[in-house]
C-alpha cells in the first residue's frame, strides 16, 4: 500500500510543473502541513458537535473552509502566503483553546507544533519564520497568564476533558513524527520523481510516439547488448513496407496514413510472440527481430502475417481501408548487424519490382 501511495503521488508531481527540487519539497511539505490541520479540525469539529460546543463547532467549519481555500492556492505554489496565513490559523487557535477551556486540555500544544514548524518548514525567510517563532512563544506565554488570573468560561465534563487532553497530546506526538521527518520523505520522493522523469525521457528517447513501437535508436541498443551474448540462437530480421503508402497519404491525408500505421503496429504487436522485438525503422518500414527461429520457418509466419493483412480491413478516419506489404526477410547475424539488415532491404526492394505483396527470402 505504501509503495501504491508513493507512486501515486510521484504520478501526481510529474503533471505538475516546479522550479527546481526544493520547490517541489516544498510543496509536498505545505501540502502535508495543509492536509494534517485539516483532518484535525474535521475531528475536532466532530468532537465538539458531539460534545455540544457551538462556539468551536463554528469555529471549526470556518476553519475547514479555510484549509480548502489553502488547497486551492496550493497549485499557485504561493508558499509563503499559505504557510504565514496557516500558522497564523493555528496561533489563532491555540489562543481561542487555551483562553476558553484552560491549561488543562494542553492547548499549549498548539504552540509547540507552530514553533518546530517554523524550524523544519521553509516556507519563507528565516526573518519571517523567526518572527512567527517568537510570536508563537509570546502568545503561550500569555496564555499562561490569562489562565492564571481568569477561569476558562467553557467547561466540560471530566469523561470529556479527559478525551480533549488525550486528543490534544496524539496530534502533538503525531505532529512532531511527520515535521520531524517530512523533510526525509520529502527528499526521497523526489527523488523518485527525478527517477521517473529519466526513465520518461528515455522512453520517449527510444520509442515512437505514433505507434509505440522501440524506434531505430532503441534498436542499437537492441543490437549493442545482444552481440555481448555469448551463445547466439538463430536469428531472422524482416524488413516490412507498406505497398503505395504515398498514395494513401496523398489520396486521404496524413492523418489517415497515421491510422493505418497505428492499425499497422498493433497488428504486429499482437501477431507476433512476445520473444520477437518490432521496431518502427523509419516512414512506413518496420523491422522486426525473430528469436530462435530457422529460416524457413521464418518464411512461413510472415507469410502467414501478409496474408491475414491483406484481408484486414483498416477502420480510418477517411473509411474502412485494406493494404497489402512487402516483406523482406534474412537470417540475422549479430556480429554483421548492418549486413543483415542490408540483405533483408535488398530482398523487400526486389519484392517491390516483382509485383509487391510478397515475402521475399532469396534473390
Amino acid at each position: 500500500m505504501g509503495k501504491f501511495v508513493q507512486n501515486l503521488i510521484v504520478s501526481n508531481l510529474m503533471r505538475k510543473t516546479f522550479a527546481d527540487n526544493n520547490q517541489m519539497c516544498l510543496y509536498l511539505q505545505i501540502l502535508t502541513a495543509t492536509l494534517i490541520c485539516a483532518v484535525t479540525h474535521l475531528y475536532m469539529l466532530v468532537f465538539f458537535i458531539l460534545a455540544g460546543s457551538l462556539v468551536f463547532s463554528i469555529y471549526n467549519v470556518f476553519s475547514l473552509l479555510f484549509y480548502t481555500t489553502m488547497f486551492l492556492l496550493l497549485p499557485r505554489n504561493h508558499f509563503t502566503l499559505i504557510g504565514l496565513l496557516e500558522t497564523s490559523e493555528v496561533l489563532l487557535y491555540g489562543v481561542l483553546f487555551c483562553v476558553l477551556t484552560g491549561l488543562s486540555t494542553y492547548g499549549l500544544t498548539y504552540f509547540v507544533l507552530i514553533i518546530i514548524m517554523q524550524q523544519i518548514v521553509p516556507y519563507g525567510s528565516i526573518r519571517l519564520r523567526t518572527s512567527l517563532l517568537a510570536t508563537g512563544l509570546v502568545l503561550g506565554l500569555a496564555c499562561v497568564a490569562v489562565n492564571y488570573y481568569v477561569p476558562p468560561p467553557v467547561t466540560f465534563s471530566d469523561s470529556v476533558n479527559h478525551l480533549l487532553m488525550v486528543s490534544n497530546i496524539v496530534l502533538l506526538l503525531c505532529g512532531v513524527v511527520v515535521e520531524l521527518y517530512i523533510r526525509a520523505v520529502t527528499e526521497l520522493i523526489v527523488a523518485n520523481v527525478d527517477d521517473a522523469y529519466v526513465r520518461e525521457l528515455s522512453s520517449q528517447a527510444y520509442t515512437d510516439p505514433l505507434t509505440g513501437l522501440y524506434n531505430r535508436r532503441y534498436a542499437e541498443k537492441h543490437f549493442e547488448k545482444a552481440a555481448l551474448k555469448s551463445e547466439q540462437a538463430h536469428c531472422c530480421v524482416a524488413m516490412i513496407d507498406i505497398d503505395d503508402f504515398k498514395q494513401i497519404n496523398d489520396t486521404y491525408g496524413h492523418g489517415c496514413g497515421d491510422d493505418v500505421l497505428v492499425f499497422l503496429a498493433g497488428f504486429l504487436r499482437m501477431s507476433l510472440r512476445k520473444t520477437d522485438v518490432v521496431f518502427r525503422w523509419g516512414g512506413e518500414e518496420f523491422l522486426i527481430i525473430l528469436e530462435d527461429v530457422e529460416l524457413a520457418q521464418a518464411n512461413d509466419v510472415m507469410d502467414g502475417l501478409r496474408d491475414r493483412l491483406a484481408g484486414a480491413v483498416i477502420a480510418t478516419r477517411q473509411g474502412d481501408l485494406r493494404i497489402t506489404v512487402t516483406i523482406g526477410l534474412a537470417k540475422l547475424s549479430y556480429a554483421s548487424v548492418a549486413e543483415s539488415i542490408e540483405i533483408c532491404d535488398t530482398r523487400l526492394y526486389e519484392g517491390k519490382r516483382s509485383g509487391k505483396n510478397r515475402v521475399v527470402t532469396q534473390l
